[in-house]
């Protein structure tokens, strides 16, 4: 592998994301664990044995473990971009663990444009009749690569100068 001239790392990190998978977490979940205590306290109350429903404690317990399986998933999701001499390397941990590899050799066209989420239906992976895949976790801009077999890859980014720049001396050493 030839020498890195561009490294990106984007993962999840705006305020009013976490903010509503936050909230979504905890209006699914403590509606359950509070009826769930509730239920226990009214047992103890009433001098019954403080046995609880176990449908009650099993359904808060699942619902509690598969919301912070998301929480966790949006936790560890990220988009990795590198560019070198030869080629453009990419993931979608934990989606896509295995680097893509798109050789300079096949890339007919490329260009750094606006990213318009609504059209490829918002972000994250995407792939629009099988010809256009998109690659994204925020923001507006993303690395637009036309192949020659006319398929076409959009990788997100936050840094224009620096992935254009990349591109470039990736280009020009495979000329």
């Amino acid at each position: 592998m030839g020498k890195i001239y561009h490294k990106e790392e984007q993962r999840y990190t705006q305020w009013w994301l976490w903010l509503l998978i936050l909230l979504v977490f905890a209006v699914s979940t403590l509606p359950l664990w509070y009826i769930f205590i509730e239920d226990v306290a009214q047992r103890r109350s009433q001098g019954v044995s403080v046995s609880y429903s176990s449908e009650l404690l099993l359904t808060s317990v699942i619902t509690t473990g598969i919301m912070l399986f998301f929480v966790l998933m949006f936790k560890f999701i990220k988009l990795e971009t590198e560019i070198n001499s030869e080629a453009i390397r990419f993931r979608y941990a934990p989606f896509v663990n295995k680097w893509k590899l798109i050789k300079a050799s096949t890339i007919e066209s490329w260009s750094v444009e606006k990213f318009v989420p609504s059209k490829f239906g918002g972000y994250g992976i995407k792939i629009k009749f099988r010809r256009q895949k998109s690659y994204t976790v925020y923001g507006r801009l993303c690395l637009k690569l036309v192949l020659k077999g006319g398929q076409i890859v959009m990788i997100g980014t936050q840094q224009k100068s620096s992935i254009e720049y990349a591109i470039k001396k990736m280009m020009q050493n495979n000329q």
